[in-house]
């Protein structure tokens, strides 16, 4: 049995590594499966009555298993002469197997739930490959806090999901971020801009009505002025530069600085890390969307703050590569400050974090 059971660790991996801990967050938390069953009855057990589920009911059955081979003492082995004991058991068995089926069944179904196993799996990808990298002097917990990714999600889940939905979460006056700057994003945007989620009918985009094919070209390029995109389609490029710069885009959206006072946003460097920046500064530039704009300017982010706020965006798409892991480039920030020591506050329309405890220390970033 040892034999097996070190086996199996063994062709695991060892123990499960999940995302650090964070005693902030809004985790869901969940028992191991061998605990689902009660878990499952507390949610029967509210109120008044749950006493009942903690104490009384689990008290019940330990005490009854504990007396159980003293009041059943009939010699037979057929459960025909001992009904009244074994159909005790097999009943609680079978309330166990069912109660546990069922957390199992609302867990899977739950959208939240999945959402936030997606999110604790590609959390504990990066703290590990950030490990590989060597362990900062402030200990292991510092080397997630102090991840542009990790803080740039913060800062979006503090800041940002007031307006814009991230996978079924958040409001629905910005446009959804669910897959924010992949290719099925962009396209989804030229096809239909006032879809739901994207600017809905408040929009003044019309839809781009060529074929599907078409709208791929478009946003191939589009994306290619990020300069971070994975998997380049040149030919893609080409097509779709002609359709963009030829087409009736560039009636509203200028290229360049020489139509900067266009209606639509300048597309130069569409999603790039530079262009997100600017725009989340001050979206009512004239390089943006100028007197027409909705969306408050969040300038109160030091450039630490919006790097880590863009990092994170980045990560909403598989095709894009996160800007901290281009070879020959790193963040300074990522091993040389403490961990962060966030308050948030609203003022001026502004979205501001207040940083304490950023003590810089003489360790060479890696």
């Amino acid at each position: 049995m040892y034999a097996i059971i070190a086996g199996w660790v063994f062709w695991n991996g060892g123990a499960e590594l999940l995302a650090p801990a964070d005693p902030a967050s809004n985790f869901l938390a969940r028992p191991e499966w061998y605990f689902l069953f009660l878990f499952e009855l507390l949610k029967y057990c509210q109120g008044n009555f749950l006493i009942v589920g903690t104490v009384i009911i689990p008290t019940l059955a330990v005490i009854f298993l504990f007396v159980l081979p003293f009041i059943d003492i009939n010699p037979s082995k057929y459960p025909s002469k001992r009904i009244p004991f074994f159909s005790a058991v097999f009943s609680g068995l079978v309330a166990v197997v069912a109660l546990t089926t069922i957390a199992v069944y609302h867990d899977s179904h739950d959208i939240h739930i999945q959402h936030q196993k997606e999110d604790l799996e590609k959390q504990a990808a990066r703290a590990m490959k950030l490990a590989a990298r060597g362990i900062p002097p402030q200990g292991g917990t510092s080397i997630f806090l102090n991840d542009p990714v990790f803080l740039g999600e913060k800062i979006f889940k503090e800041g940002c999901v007031g307006c814009h939905k991230l996978k079924g979460d958040g409001g629905e006056n910005g446009p959804d971020f669910t897959n924010f700057g992949s290719r099925e994003w962009v396209s989804g945007l030229l096809k239909n801009p006032k879809d739901a989620k994207y600017f809905k009918e408040s929009g003044v985009m019309p839809p781009v009505s060529l074929p599907y094919e078409s709208l791929l070209d478009m946003t191939e390029f589009l994306l290619s002025q990020s300069g971070d995109l994975l998997n380049k389609n040149n030919d893609r490029i080409e097509s779709g530069k002609d359709l963009v710069l030829k087409g009736n885009c560039v009636i509203c959206h200028p290229f360049g600085d020489k139509d900067a006072k266009k209606m639509a946003p300048n597309l130069t460097g569409y999603l790039s890390e530079t262009w997100l920046k600017e725009f989340i500064r001050n979206p009512a530039d004239l390089k943006f969307y100028g007197a027409r704009n909705k969306m408050p300017g969040f300038d109160k982010f030091s450039e630490r703050e919006l790097d880590a706020l863009v990092q994170y965006l980045l990560t909403l798409s598989r095709d894009r590569i996160l800007v901290s892991e281009k070879d020959g480039e790193k963040r300074p920030y990522l091993f040389g400050l403490s961990s962060p020591r966030t308050m948030t506050d609203f003022k001026n329309s502004s979205f501001v974090i207040l940083q304490t405890g950023l003590e810089t220390t003489k360790r060479k970033s890696m």
